[in-house]
């Protein structure tokens, strides 16, 4: 394919990839990305909620936990040096009950000691004074201004520009087929690809869905990845001010739950469903998935008008079987 070295080859243009690509860029080093896809962003990277978390869901002490605060913070300021669609609207996670305000007493405590600033659980009554169109049965919630809304699409493709203004390569349409290394599986030589060889002594996995299946490439079957699902609705933007802030129930281990948002477009969205699969690569809607939408979404905002529904999608999100990012560097091979 090339007769290059390179000093790093990121296997993944999504939104891992790409800033990892700007990162690494300012750094005097020779850097290639190679992506599957034929345009970016794609897979998760493209079909998602597109936000900005604010911290308080995830574990203390957890991969997710350390980065996602100081995360959300970089991106606010990043948004702007980089025309990044981004919108600071916070997001409530609301309770209908007893058991819902203990649940809601926890990610307030976990948000505290996550860093993650103004975290507050307000009453029903309070939210609806500022949320006129959420349901009358909301007891309380718990609100965090932090959260954020971004233009997805916008992000991905502003951190790998700036990467390629930087001296970065962008391979499309390249395909990882096995990591090369030597006889004694110490060190990693390069990159097989559908489009051939390419010579390198790091590959950093950012292959998001496929993570798992690069990674056996190394050796490294420490985790795996479980293709799961979402389905949403997008809505017109003439209901897009139903809700100012992006809305969800209490958690549960399926995920964050059925969300009521705007987008940074001004449409409203709605989803999305969890559902666990085999394939890495079916992205269908369903009947009984969108019902779950409605129903899910209606029960946080009663007044969602299913007539205004203007499109439907889905993604798949890799859902790993550590239960928090997969970050780190392999003792063997080196690189």
């Amino acid at each position: 394919m090339t007769d290059k070295t390179y000093d790093i080859i990121i296997v993944g243009a999504g939104i891992v990839g790409a800033t990892l690509a700007r990162e690494l860029s300012a750094y005097a080093l020779e850097i290639a990305v190679i992506d599957k896809a034929a345009d970016i962003p794609s897979g998760a990277s493209r079909a998602n909620s597109a936000m900005i978390h604010a911290g308080y869901d995830d574990k203390p002490g957890s991969i997710k936990a350390d980065f996602c605060a100081p995360g959300n913070r970089l991106y606010q300021e990043l948004a702007g040096p980089l025309d990044i669609t981004l919108r600071k609207c916070g997001s409530y996670v609301c309770g209908f009950d007893a058991k819902d305000l203990k649940h809601l007493e926890k990610l307030l405590d976990q948000g505290k000691r996550n860093g993650v600033p103004g975290v507050e659980i307000i009453t029903g009554d309070a939210l609806r004074a500022k949320e006129p169109h959420v349901s009358a049965e909301i007891a309380h919630a718990l609100w965090a201004p932090s959260g954020c809304i971004v233009n997805n699409f916008e992000a991905v493709l502003a951190f790998m520009d700036n990467a390629q203004q930087n001296g970065v390569e962008l391979f499309l349409e390249t395909e990882i087929q096995d990591i090369v290394l030597s006889d004694d599986r110490k060190e990693v030589l390069g990159i097989r690809t559908n489009r051939g060889f390419m010579r390198t002594s790091v590959v950093i996995n950012a292959a998001g869905i496929n993570s798992d299946l690069v990674a056996k490439m190394a050796g490294d079957d420490s985790f795996s990845i479980e293709p799961t699902r979402g389905e949403y609705y997008i809505m017109d933007k003439n209901v897009g001010n139903l809700v100012g802030s992006f809305f969800f129930p209490c958690p549960t281990d399926k995920g964050k739950g059925i969300t009521v948002a705007p987008t940074a477009e001004n449409n409203l969205l709605i989803g999305p469903t969890s559902v666990v699969q085999e394939s890495r690569d079916d992205t269908s809607t369903s009947v009984d998935g969108l019902k779950e939408v409605v129903d899910g979404a209606r029960l946080l905002v009663p007044a969602i008008p299913l007539g205004m529904a203007i499109t439907t999608f889905s993604g798949l999100r890799a859902s790993a079987s550590t239960k928090d990012f997969v970050l780190g560097v392999l003792d063997t091979p080196r690189g």
